[in-house]
């Protein structure tokens, strides 16, 4: 009895712990970001604000919505979401958004304001953004 007891401790611990987790990576993905560079495809090759002559920025809405501007312009808007899944980068769960009308991508942080989106393709790019404050 104790230790079934036990499980059911641990397994609820675990679950809770996971959903904080999830939850503070959408929370602080929340915001504008500017574009630095984007690596990869086939030939690994990268693009800059200074090699392609674009200024990008992405934001991400607490209502779920995702803007993509280039130059000032809006270039895409679609609904997001977030779930753990499996990456093609590697073989433990991840946070990966979902767009309405993309592909979608895992993501992760260095500090609070670099964000990396990774490609959830083959030959995919590697796209790097800074947070606006």
């Amino acid at each position: 009895m104790k230790s079934n007891i036990l499980i059911i401790v641990t397994i609820l611990i675990f679950f809770f712990s996971c959903e904080k987790q999830n939850i503070e990576s959408n929370t602080l993905l929340i915001g504008k970001w500017q574009w630095q560079s984007s690596c990869g495809g086939i030939a690994g090759i990268c693009y800059t604000p200074q090699s392609s002559g674009e200024n990008q920025m992405i934001e991400f809405t607490s209502d779920s919505t995702f803007r993509k501007f280039v130059n000032g312009k809006l270039l895409q808007e679609s609904k997001f979401h977030i779930a753990k899944n499996k990456s093609i980068y590697s073989l433990e769960a991840t946070d990966i958004i979902s767009y309405e009308n993309s592909f979608p991508q895992s993501f992760n942080f260095i500090g609070s304001d670099k964000l990396i989106l990774n490609d959830e393709v083959y030959d995919g790019f590697q796209d790097t953004f800074t947070r606006i404050k």
